[in-house]
């Protein structure tokens, strides 16, 4: 059967069976068994905002299904395009919930960002547009940083022919940025277009959905200022295939064919997983709708599932 006949209500199937996993492609879809799924995979590169919880809450199931992964012996990796918050941060929170991990099994882009930059020596200083996730990084590859000073910062018509950027400041990383502002739009623009600066993005998220509501994303803020600016940033974040190198160089594994990323955008997580030639998994608790993978021709996850608890029936059928 083709995508467009999929009844959402008929695959998810329930705790009394462990056939509740499909494979699909564009033209077919069929039930597998998600034992045999498990055991196919090393390593669950998973997402977390709609994967894992929402809005700082668990969803239901899923740190149960991530303790069942891990008593089977698999790494679970968590990889999030979310650039404000420290791995610390991050690895406190999960723990909170009830799953331990360790720092380096989290990777935020803001953390790819700074390994990436740190491959270029003559980058010593950098502007961030960023959150203490971002900074914090940067300064542990380190990088020196400025721009946490501008967040207050108004400017005035007088100031429009006077802004004068450093040239010791050589790029720019953007990530998401509560305290964004006309100044440090300006700021980064000049140094851009008039010195030249190298231009670097977390992630090009445009929104970030908050229950019912969605506020902007970084990708909003890089938006802008490729606009202001008319040059490109170079993205590190999914859909990029950055985050795949990085973890094989720290975790020294070749063989891709081990890796499942999980994630619940199509546009993010799912065409990372395509871009970076591993194999996918959309859960249904975040951005996706039924319509959108009923319309979308080109980015097909291998597998379909109700959510990532869904893993904890195998425990439930011991």
């Amino acid at each position: 059967r083709g995508i467009k006949q999929i009844n959402f209500l008929v695959y998810f199937g329930n705790s009394s069976s462990a056939f509740v996993y499909l494979f699909i492609s564009r033209n077919k879809m069929e039930k597998t068994n998600l034992g045999k799924l498990v055991e196919n995979y090393d390593y669950f590169m998973v997402d977390l905002d709609g994967v894992v919880w929402e809005i700082g809450s668990p969803l239901p199931g899923a740190i149960e299904a991530l303790n069942f992964l891990k008593s089977k012996g698999k790494q679970i990796i968590f990889l999030t395009n979310n650039s404000f918050r420290t791995r610390e941060d991050i690895k406190k929170t999960i723990e909170k919930m009830g799953f331990s991990v360790e720092v380096s099994h989290i990777f935020t882009s803001s953390y790819l960002a700074a390994k990436n930059i740190s491959k270029n020596p003559e980058l010593k200083e950098v502007y961030v547009v960023g959150g203490p996730g971002l900074f914090g990084e940067l300064e542990l590859q380190g990088i020196k940083t400025s721009g946490s000073e501008d967040g207050p910062k108004f400017m005035g018509e007088d100031e429009f022919h006077t802004l004068s950027p450093d040239p010791n400041l050589q790029a720019v990383v953007v990530g998401l940025d509560p305290s964004f502002n006309y100044y440090k739009l300006s700021f980064v623009t000049n140094m851009i277009v008039r010195n030249n600066a190298k231009f670097f993005s977390t992630n090009q998220d445009t929104a970030i959905r908050a229950g019912s509501y969605l506020i902007p994303g970084a990708g909003a803020l890089v938006a802008t200022i490729e606009k202001a600016s008319g040059k490109k940033a170079i993205n590190f974040g999914k859909p990029e295939p950055y985050f795949i190198q990085l973890f094989q160089e720290e975790f020294k594994e070749k063989d891709l064919k081990k890796v499942l990323v999980i994630g619940d955008n199509l546009k993010t997580d799912i065409l990372f997983a395509h871009n970076a030639k591993v194999d996918s998994c959309i859960v249904m608790t975040g951005v996706t709708t039924e319509n959108m993978l009923k319309e979308e021709k080109e980015i097909i996850p291998k597998y379909i599932m109700e959510k990532l608890g869904t893993f904890q029936q195998l425990n439930l059928l011991k």
